[in-house]
């Protein structure tokens, strides 16, 4: 069930990021996202989530994203006192009543994203992977395997136990790898 969640939190943190690459790519039009906009407006949306064979599945939604005065005291101060240089965070509440909080890092400007239970402990952080940090396994595996994607947006996930790997998603499939950079099939823990 870990496995899940965590593949969940990282289709959605990669989503955000591949939203913001996308959107420079518009010139800053405001009404390229449409998808937004019906968010804001409390309309459904259409996402994609992983199964547990790391193949994404799209699925209707109501949005879940959650006010600061909704997220538990003791998680958002917990968040804060760790985390003082998050741009703009966004918190989600997830179908297990846990709470997840999206944001940029001011220092690297990398997205991110952590989980926490109602009482504030820790499952899970995501976090986008500069392309000089990408270990050297996985950056020849994508090289080889999608020679004309260019760059990818990698993320490293890590549970509570201190457990890492990293992500990728290519078309309509969750890869994931090993702290080496080695690929991992989704059924595998």
């Amino acid at each position: 069930m870990k496995k899940i969640i965590l593949a969940a939190g990282i289709a959605l943190a990669m989503q955000s990021a591949f939203a913001q690459v996308d959107n420079k790519n518009t010139n800053n039009n405001q009404n390229q996202n449409p998808a937004k906009n019906d968010q804001e407006k409390g309309k459904t949306e259409q996402v994609a989530t992983p199964d547990e064979h790391g193949q994404m599945q799209n699925q209707w939604t109501q949005p879940t994203g959650v006010s600061n005065d909704q997220v538990p005291n003791g998680v958002s101060r917990l968040f804060l006192s760790q985390y003082e240089l998050a741009q703009n965070p966004q918190w989600y509440q997830t179908s297990e009543g846990n709470y997840t909080v999206s944001y940029k890092d001011e220092k690297d400007q990398m997205e991110s994203r952590i989980t926490y239970d109602k009482s504030g402990k820790l499952i899970s952080t995501d976090r986008q992977v500069k392309e000089s940090d990408v270990p050297t396994n996985l950056s020849q595996y994508l090289t080889s395997k999608y020679p004309n994607q260019g760059s990818q947006n990698v993320f490293m996930g890590q549970d509570a136990n201190g457990a890492k790997n990293y992500y990728v998603i290519q078309g309509n499939q969750l890869l994931r790898f090993d702290e080496r950079g080695n690929m991992i099939p989704m059924d595998k823990k």
